[in-house]
C-alpha cells in the first residue's frame, strides 16, 4: 500500500508544480487540474488505510489544491496569472477559491483586519465552550434524543472551523492588504435558500462551483442546466468529504443537495419569493436546512468523524 508519508508531501507540493502548469503554454491547466484531482481521489480511496478523520482531510486537501489550478486558469487565464508569491499565499493560506484578490499583493494593510481576528478567536472560544457544555449536559444520552448533542457538536465544530479559524485567516490576509472577506456571511440573515447557498454559506464552495462549473456550463447549455449541475457538483463534493472517508452513507449528502435545489426551483420560486413576511422566510430557510440535516451528516460520519473530533476539541474532561 502507498505510504501516507509519501502521499502527503506530494499533495502538499501540488501548488509548486501546479504553478509551472499554469505558466506552460502547451498544457491545458483546467484539464490537468481535473485529472490530478480525480487521480488523487482514486489513490487515497484504494491505496491509503488511515483513520476516517485523516482520510477526510486528505480528500479535502488534495481536491481543493488541485482545483485551485482550475479556478486560477478559468478566472485569470494564462496572461494574467498570479506571481509565485501570490499563488503560494492563495493556495496555502486561504480556503477560498477566488484568486483575484491576491493580484493586489503587495498592498497596505486593511484597517479592519483586527476585527476579523478577534471575531475568529471569540467564535473558537464559544465553540469550545459549547462542546464542554454539551458534554456536561448530555453525558450518557442515547436513543431517540441522541440527535440533540450530535447537532450541538456540529454547530460547535462549525463555529470553531468555519467562523473561527477561517475568520482569523481572513484577518491575517487583510493585514497583508489582500481584500478577502468572510467565507460565511451571516447565514442566519438569509431570507431564501437561494440566498443562503449562493451568497452566505461557504463562499469557497460557491466560488469553486461558479468558476469551475456554473459559468462554463451556462455558456454552453443555459441557466437551468448550469443551476442543476452546480447542485449535483455540490452533492458530489460532499459525498467526497463526508461519505467516502467513512465508506458509508453513500447517496445521502447527494440527496440533500438535490432536495435543496428542488425546493429552490419549486416551492421557493413560486410561493416563498412572493411572501413579504421576514419571519416566515427565515423559518422556511431553517426548516429546509435542518429537517433533512442528517441526510447530509449521516450516522456513520457523526460517529466516526464528528464525535472523535469533538473529543479532540474537549478542553474540560
Amino acid at each position: 500500500m502507498l505510504s501516507l508519508l509519501i502521499l502527503l508531501p506530494v499533495i502538499l507540493s501540488i501548488p509548486l508544480w501546479g504553478y509551472l502548469i499554469l505558466k506552460n503554454a502547451k498544457i491545458n491547466p483546467t484539464a490537468f487540474g481535473w485529472f490530478i484531482c480525480i487521480g488523487f481521489i482514486l489513490c487515497i480511496r484504494f491505496c491509503i488505510k488511515a483513520d476516517p478523520l485523516l482520510l477526510m482531510l486528505l480528500y479535502i486537501m488534495s481536491t481543493f489544491l488541485s482545483l485551485k489550478i482550475v479556478v486560477a486558469n478559468n478566472h485569470l487565464g494564462k496572461e494574467k496569472q498570479l506571481n509565485f508569491a501570490q499563488w503560494l499565499l492563495f493556495c496555502y493560506t486561504w480556503f477560498g477559491m477566488n484568486p483575484l484578490p491576491f493580484k493586489l499583493l503587495p498592498a497596505p494593510s486593511l484597517p479592519d483586519h483586527r476585527s476579523y481576528i478577534l471575531k475568529g478567536i471569540s467564535r473558537i472560544l464559544i465553540g469550545l465552550l459549547l462542546i464542554a457544555l454539551t458534554n456536561f449536559a448530555f453525558a450518557g444520552v442515547a436513543g431517540k434524543f441522541e440527535f440533540i448533542p450530535q447537532l450541538l457538536y456540529l454547530i460547535s465544530i462549525s463555529l470553531i472551523l468555519h467562523f473561527g479559524l477561517l475568520s482569523i485567516s481572513a484577518g491575517n490576509l487583510r493585514r497583508m492588504g489582500i481584500p478577502v472577506t468572510s467565507l460565511f456571511k451571516d447565514p442566519l440573515k438569509s431570507k431564501s435558500l437561494q440566498e443562503f447557498w449562493s451568497r452566505r454559506w461557504n463562499i469557497a464552495f460557491v466560488e469553486l462551483t461558479t468558476i469551475a462549473v456554473l459559468r462554463p456550463l451556462k455558456k454552453r447549455f443555459g441557466q437551468k442546466t448550469a443551476f442543476w449541475s452546480s447542485y449535483v457538483f455540490s452533492g458530489l463534493l460532499h459525498e467526497l468529504a463526508i461519505s467516502l472517508p467513512v465508506n458509508s452513507g453513500y447517496g445521502k449528502p447527494f440527496a440533500y443537495f438535490i432536495i435543496q435545489a428542488f425546493l429552490i426551483m419549486t416551492v421557493e420560486k413560486h410561493f416563498i419569493n412572493n411572501i413579504s413576511n421576514k419571519f416566515i422566510k427565515t423559518a422556511w430557510v431553517l426548516v429546509c436546512l435542518f429537517a433533512p440535516i442528517f441526510l447530509l451528516f449521516h450516522e456513520q460520519f457523526i460517529h466516526e468523524i464528528i464525535m472523535p473530533l469533538a473529543n479532540y476539541l474537549t478542553v474540560v474532561p
